[in-house]
């Protein structure tokens, strides 16, 4: 497979094609009435393709283990022009760790692996540096005016699942996915996915069996969860339901309920207003509240085997003020999750949709939470270079503290700095991408290393090139 698609890639370069990087791709199909046979059909189709080069460390402190990997990797796909509504798409990538630490090895005085450079390649097999390739896009899709029905093998980018492009390879759903758009800011999708592809993987798993492939944590007395592999469920119906009045508010409500598990319903509403009626500057407003509960077994009938406990609940306030100031934006941001559970949510499935997450980190697995972020990004108009910076400042329960505290992830501040560019000309298609941060801890009595390694007192840097070309 990895020589074909090489061969495709070469074929595709030829072509006059180049396009600017986005992590997802905007809909350019060909509509044409004017095909009138197969062969006209796949001419009228677009090849498109996608190389990546990402380089990443950790520098642990003292003499905690040091991490660093260098990965590479490049994909190939076609999607085919519409007749009579109907199109298809396919497309593959394979990853090759170019060079790296041992990521086998364990680290002598915690006994942890590498939690982020393992990460670029496959989490299920250490070992494995070179057969690391997947069939991703492979779906039909129907499309109706502004409308679509598609099945099959796809991306979706939802607040909740979502492809978290963080490593050389983003997450991938199967299923069937519905998006309306006929009514004027009204926007409605629905969708049913049976199995999916986390981050960080090269297969494809079932959803009870792809929960658990990432760390699965304690149980709330502090046994280790014994969930992975044992989860009842037959699939996750996805509902959104949107209205936007241009670009001054939107609101939005998701729900997620995953049959046998948990449900996740979420209501969001955004608001841009501008400080005077022909003002480019404007004030920026974000309210987001999330409600989550159980649902049947909560995966297991045996409650040593469920995902979530009988009685479980988790709720989630999010907020952001700010202000856009020509090429600025500068926000103030505040989570609370309260205490009355963790909030649980499978890390394979996709990064928390709060507007105080910051790269590298997540508040999953964790209740009673006071977050904090200040972020400033600067994006000049018509230039093509963009820059962030942030602080984050985390208060949650102590790291012993299982029954809020699933990952016995320490109080902490994090600060980010995002570097990003993208040329044009001849070089047109590639872009760089430089993060740099620190993660600093707060619990004035932390001594066990195992709760030091990988989460605070590190220093970790990324540097990613990407190229595409052909279809976005």
């Amino acid at each position: 497979m990895k020589w074909f698609l090489l061969v495709m890639i070469l074929g595709a370069a030829l072509q006059p094609m180049a396009q600017e990087h986005r992590t997802e791709r905007n809909d350019t199909t060909v509509v044409d009435s004017s095909i009138h046979s197969l062969n006209q059909f796949f001419k009228k189709g677009k090849f498109f393709a996608h190389a990546r080069s990402f380089v990443m460390t950790t520098i642990n402190k003292g003499d905690l283990s040091d991490y660093g990997a260098w990965g590479l990797g490049a994909g190939i796909g076609y999607e085919s022009a519409t007749f009579k509504g109907f199109q298809f798409a396919v497309s593959g990538f394979f990853i090759n760790n170019t060079l790296s630490a041992d990521l086998t090895k364990r680290d002598p005085q915690t006994q942890t692996l590498s939690r982020y450079e393992l990460s670029l390649f496959d989490i299920t097999d250490p070992e494995n540096k070179h057969d690391l390739d997947r069939l991703e896009e492979l779906y039909i899709r129907y499309n109706y005016k502004r409308s679509s029905v598609t099945y099959g093998k796809q991306y979706l980018n939802t607040p909740y699942i979502n492809q978290q492009d963080g490593r050389m390879r983003p997450t991938m759903e199967k299923g069937l996915w519905l998006e309306l758009n006929e009514v004027r800011n009204i926007k409605l999708q629905a969708g049913w996915i049976s199995s999916i592809s986390p981050r960080s993987t090269v297969k494809w798993y079932s959803i009870g069996n792809s929960i658990g492939l990432y760390s699965v944590g304690v149980n709330e007395n502090g046994s280790a969860s014994g969930f992975k592999g044992h989860l009842q469920t037959k699939g996750i119906a996805v509902f959104n339901a949107q209205w936007q009045q241009q670009q001054k508010i939107k609101l939005q409500f998701w729900n997620y309920w995953v049959e046998n598990i948990f449900n996740t319903a979420m209501l969001q509403t955004d608001a841009e207003l501008p400080f005077t009626n022909h003002s480019n500057n404007r004030f920026l407003i974000g309210l987001q509240l999330t409600h989550q509960s159980r649902t049947g077994e909560g995966g297991n009938a045996d409650i040593t085997k469920a995902y979530v406990q009988p009685g479980y609940k988790s709720y989630i306030i999010s907020s952001r003020a700010g202000v856009k100031l020509n090429a600025t934006t500068v926000t103030a941001n505040y989570t609370r999750i309260t205490a009355h559970g963790r909030f649980l949510f499978p890390r394979e499935w996709g990064r928390d949709p709060f507007y105080t997450f910051l790269v590298r980190e997540r508040n999953e697995g964790l209740g009673d939470v006071h977050a904090y972020v200040l972020s400033a990004q600067h994006q000049p108009k018509n230039k093509n270079w963009q820059a962030m910076l942030a602080a984050g400042w985390y208060d949650v329960p102590h790291s012993t503290n299982y029954k809020l505290n699933k990952y016995s992830m320490p109080s902490y501040y994090q600060l980010v700095a995002d570097l990003r560019y993208q040329f044009k000309g001849f070089l047109k298609g590639t872009s760089l991408r430089l993060i740099y941060l620190y993660k600093g801890n707060l619990e004035n009595d932390l001594t066990v290393k195992r709760n030091i390694i990988n989460k605070v007192e590190m220093y970790h840097l990324n540097f990613i090139i990407d190229y595409w070309f052909g279809k976005e």
